[in-house]
């Protein structure tokens, strides 16, 4: 849901009472208010400024998505992914142009049972939560994009499975390193066209193979 249709409360209040009333195993919540509040670099170490409160403000309605699900009995074996989508540029503007790095500097928090505490990781995409998702779900492996166009070879998935979050998993792990390898092809300014992403990623991902 888009910040202009709906608020963060509002969003959260829906996933709650889906939650309650159809007992969910997965859902997902975009919180954007944020994205309004953005009014330049600065606002992001200003404690007083309008984004710093949105944050603060997303912070409270991930407190009350916490303690619905701990009502529900469901806490202890629940797992908690918090992640932005993209990073932001260095204008006032809200937006994420791909030819700013600060766009592709992106945030990921995982939590739940068996995830090491207190730890970092030192790399991880975007796609590597469907991964991560399917597997804590036991769901089996992710077949990939179908995409019937794309006839270059493989059609699997994107992600990695990121066994170092785990207490028992391995330290470091093997990471094709897709974005920063298509980043530093670009010389870290790559074109402001999606399309442009999306065959140097399928290039990568045929060269990885």
């Amino acid at each position: 849901h888009h910040a202009r249709s709906y608020t963060d409360s509002f969003c959260v209040a829906f996933a709650v009472e889906h939650l309650v009333r159809d007992t969910v195993r997965l859902f997902s919540i975009h919180l954007q208010e944020l994205r309004r509040a953005w009014k330049g670099p600065a606002g992001k170490v200003d404690p007083l400024s309008s984004y710093q409160q949105s944050l603060l403000h997303a912070d409270r309605q991930l407190g009350r998505l916490i303690d619905a699900v701990k009502s529900a009995g469901r806490w202890e074996s629940t797992y908690v992914v918090i992640a932005s989508d993209h990073g932001m540029g260095t204008t006032e503007r809200s937006d994420h142009p791909a030819s700013e790095p600060t766009s592709w500097r992106s945030f990921m928090c995982f939590y739940g049972p068996g995830i090491r505490q207190g730890a970092t990781i030192p790399y991880a995409e975007t796609p590597d939560i469907a991964v991560f998702i399917a597997y804590v779900l036991n769901i089996g492996r992710l077949r990939g994009h179908a995409d019937t166009v794309v006839t270059k070879a493989p059609k699997g998935v994107t992600g990695t499975l990121l066994s170092d979050l785990f207490e028992h998993g391995p330290r470091e792990i093997t990471h094709p390193l897709l974005v920063r390898r298509y980043l530093e092809k670009n010389r870290w300014a790559p074109e402001d066209r999606f399309s442009d992403y999306r065959s140097g990623m399928l290039e990568l991902l045929g060269e990885s193979h």
